[in-house]
């Protein structure tokens, strides 16, 4: 293909003019520098040539040195006088170094726009060369009035990677590069890559090994400091206030850990101030500074301190105070006084008087330097605090009355208060290293004695006993005492520390209070026996009259016309006499039952019983009373083992109210249900109700409710059920409401074994 056609078809391939220009460069380029087989090459003495040239750049470890000596080699080897070595920096090429200049360029960085053979051989990783680069447009503006004519840009390739460009050129005309020539500096800028691959892991050896050196060196460093900080804290350690340990330890950190300036504040927490104890002046010397005062708001600059992991800060080129006001600039670090807990305060350092660089560890140090320090005056606090509450305790066992002592493990007295004297007529002395059991009362000596071995072996047992204490005349004093153990330092028992008061006058009191409480629960429980035969004499004159008025009358009936009478009206005077006696007898029966049990002789004992059976014959009993009322039975078939006469009463008395407060329509219901351990007996009935408000009195003796009416009664139905079940083991409970009826749940054990109980206790024997 003809010049014109091709140079036709670039353009036609081109987008614009700078994309022909390069399209035309390259193919040039690639022309120049694909050789014909066999036509390059390199000769013996080239290659010893650049054998020696490698040797000697490789030798070269200044970075300048080398790219300049590489562009000299260049300039002899190429024979080319103008030459320039541009290495990548970004998305420029840097200009490092230039030889034989006829502009002075080193230092200049080109982009894409002002180097486009340069960048084109970056991209393509190709040479690019031009002829007669001063007639070229696409030159660099540096070289408009510079008469530069072959120009070859070699790029430096380090395996897929291009460093930088090579920049080869002539000045005279019709000296256009070969393709042997570029050949020639492919082959170099090949040497150039390993030159400069070599160096740059020899420089980064270097640079590591020098950072380890320095590394070594600041770890030898911090060790030292580290050692001395140690030297430091045990020196403060023997400090016995917390303001002799601030003050020394601005001391030492001046003088020890080579701090220019530092302070010492402590934290007010109860009202978040910042407080001043010994810091340094301008000139470096200790001054007392606790007239200092700082308010901590929220946005103090110590709270976002205390929320690091180190509770550290370090400014550089901070602004440097001096009782708040600024002396200068500097470094400046800072460390809470943290003691595992809480910040107890913080120390402040700057470089104020010497100007001291900051130690690269310079935080790390002051923050295990706070730490300690503030371990040490939580320490020292507590210390404080155990003086002053051991003189404050030692003040109030020497004033008060009340007795304090402490024994060892042995029972041995290891310290008496001097109010033993005064109380017991000892002198401390006398009671020293005596053992505590020569003095208590022998009838008080068991129990004291085993509470005491309780306590000292560890066990959680409440300390509060009173006994009787010898007094020095040898009468007994009642004493009341309460105490703890005593640990020792290993948090291991060790004794007991006790408090003993005096209260043999109270005891007195106590004793005249007991008798007076005997004699008026015995007057009430008196006032209330005569109030209850009040009232049984009350419902019995009442509840007798009825029959009593029908037994007379009848009788006088069956005297006085008894010849006159038809069998039928005799024998219905009979039954009305009957059943008025059987009333009487009733209510004498439930009064009975009542005093028995209340004096403790109530009879009970245990045999199998039919429950079903003893309900039917409980209805077949009360059918004469019923009053055309109806029980509904939904009983199975269940025994149980209880007393036959106490368990019939219960049902006879609960049946005869629930048919008694029934209205004649609605059945007396009677169901059960067996449990695990009980049986559950349930009476329903629709009658009247019982009152919410009186449901818990109920079952007082001769107590009726108050919508009852005229409706027959004593009172002892329900005090009388929940008597017998408290003696057979069972419960009773009510479910009622005004005008919704009463449903009654007694719960009776399948075998009862309260009936044996009660029976001991009524000085009866329950049979076998």
């Amino acid at each position: 293909m003809n010049p014109p056609d091709l140079d036709r078809l670039l353009r036609e391939c081109s987008a614009d003019d700078a994309s022909h220009l390069r399209l035309r460069l390259l193919f040039d380029s690639l022309a120049r520098s694909t050789p014909p087989d066999s036509e390059y090459t390199p000769s013996p003495q080239m290659l010893e040539r650049l054998r020696r040239i490698t040797s000697d750049l490789l030798g070269e470890h200044d970075e300048d040195r080398l790219l300049s000596a590489i562009a000299e080699s260049a300039r002899s080897v190429l024979d080319a006088p103008h030459t320039e070595v541009a290495l990548k920096d970004g998305d420029e090429l840097f200009v490092r170094a230039v030889c034989n200049p006829l502009v002075d360029v080193v230092g200049e960085r080109v982009g894409r726009d002002s180097a486009v053979m340069s960048w084109l051989a970056h991209d393509t990783r190709q040479p690019i060369v031009h002829d007669d680069y001063a007639a070229f447009s696409g030159r660099r503006s540096v070289y408009d009035d510079v008469p530069l004519h072959a120009v070859a840009c070699i790029p430096i390739l380090a395996h897929d990677d291009c460093l930088g460009v090579l920049l080869l050129g002539r000045s005279q005309p019709d000296q256009p590069f070969t393709s042997a020539e570029v050949q020639q500096g492919i082959l170099f800028a090949q040497l150039v890559a390993l030159v400069l691959v070599t160096e740059s892991k020899y420089a980064a050896a270097r640079r590591e090994l020098e950072e380890q050196k320095r590394a070594e060196a600041l770890a030898q460093r911090f060790q030292q400091d580290l050692k001395t900080l140690n030297q430091v804290n045990l020196e403060l350690a023997a400090a016995t206030t917390v303001d002799a340990l601030c003050r020394r330890a601005v001391e030492l950190a001046l003088k020890r850990l080579t701090i220019d300036r530092i302070a010492v504040f402590l934290v007010d927490h109860d009202h978040d101030l910042l407080l001043g104890t010994y810091g340094t002046d301008p000139d470096g010397s200790v001054r007392d500074e606790h007239d200092y005062v700082e308010a901590l708001d929220a946005t103090h600059w110590t709270r976002a301190m205390d929320a690091t992991p180190l509770r550290a800060g370090f400014w550089q080129a901070d602004a440097l105070y001096d009782y708040g006001v600024v002396v200068g600039t500097g470094w400046r670090a800072a460390a809470s006084l943290w003691d595992g807990w809480q910040s107890n305060g913080y120390i402040v350092c700057d470089n104020y008087v010497r100007h001291r660089p900051a130690r690269a560890y310079e935080t790390e140090l002051l923050s295990l330097f706070g730490t300690t320090l503030g371990h040490l005056i939580a320490l020292k606090r507590g210390h404080e605090a155990q003086q002053s509450s051991d003189e404050h305790l030692r003040a109030i066992t020497e004033n008060i009355r009340e007795l304090v002592a402490q024994v060892d493990l042995t029972g041995t007295t290891v310290y008496v208060s001097p109010s033993h004297q005064e109380v017991l007529g000892y002198p401390p002395d006398a009671l020293l290293r005596r053992q505590f059991v020569d003095f208590i009362h022998p009838d008080d000596l068991p129990g004291v004695v085993a509470l005491f071995q309780e306590v000292v072996a560890g066990v959680d047992t409440p300390l509060l006993v009173e006994f009787r204490v010898r007094h020095a005349d040898g009468h007994y004093l009642w004493m009341e005492a309460s105490g703890r153990v005593a640990r020792g330092g290993d948090g291991e028992i060790n004794g007991l520390i006790s408090v003993s008061r005096d209260i043999h006058e109270r005891r007195q009191l106590r004793e005249v209070q007991v008798e007076e409480d005997r004699l008026r629960l015995a007057l009430q429980k008196e006032h209330e026996l005569s109030e209850m035969k009040s009232r049984i004499m009350l419902r019995i004159s009442h509840e007798f009259r009825t029959p009593l008025s029908i037994i007379l009358t009848s009788t006088e009936l069956l005297d006085r016309y008894y010849d006159r009478l038809s069998a039928e009206r005799r024998s219905a005077k009979m039954a009305d006499i009957r059943r008025a006696v059987e009333r009487i007898t009733g209510i004498l029966d439930d009064i009975l039952i009542l005093l028995r049990k209340q004096s403790g002789s109530m009879p009970a004992h245990a045999e199998v019983v039919d429950l079903r059976r003893m309900c039917q014959q409980a209805v077949a009993e009360l059918a004469s009373h019923a009053r055309d009322r109806t029980v509904d039975l939904r009983l199975a078939p269940i025994t149980l083992i209880s007393d036959p006469a106490l368990l019939r009463t219960v049902i006879v008395s609960l049946l005869s109210n629930a048919l008694k407060f029934s209205p004649p329509d609605q059945p007396v219901i009677v169901e059960c249900e067996e449990e695990a351990e009980t049986i559950l007996l349930r009476i329903i009935d629709h009658g009247v109700g019982i009152p919410e408000a009186e449901a818990a009195d109920v079952f007082k003796p001769f107590y009726r409710a108050s919508n009852t009416g005229e409706i027959e009664g004593v009172g002892l139905g329900l005090s009388i059920v929940q008597e017998a079940l408290e003696v057979i083991g069972g419960t009773i409970s009510l479910h009622s409401g005004v005008g919704r009826g009463t449903t009654v749940e007694v719960r009776l054990p399948r075998a009862s074994t309260a009936i044996g109980r009660h029976s001991l206790r009524s000085g009866l024997t329950a049979p076998e």
